[in-house]
């Protein structure tokens, strides 16, 4: 699972800046583009779900996929006693 944190992180990391909020989802937009990304507001997300959204923001999927694992196997290391 991909924490809500991690993934707006990312976003933000591309370049990416909260345009609004509804109810339940928010929208990110890239500065000086039209790509807009929206994604489901809550504290998890799966990987598939979290990899659809960074494909929305037109990343690589064998980056999106490399960035996955990497978060997997940090949070994972984070719950070792």
């Amino acid at each position: 699972m991909i924490s809500n944190t991690q993934l707006v992180a990312k976003l933000r990391e591309l370049g990416f800046s909260l345009e609004d909020q509804t109810k339940r989802v928010f929208i990110y937009r890239k500065k000086g583009t039209p790509i807009r990304v929206t994604f489901n507001k809550r504290d998890f997300h799966s990987e598939l779900g979290a990899g659809n959204v960074l494909s929305q923001a037109k990343m690589d999927k064998t980056v999106v996929r490399a960035w996955i694992a990497g978060v997997e196997a940090q949070n994972k290391e984070q719950k070792k006693p």
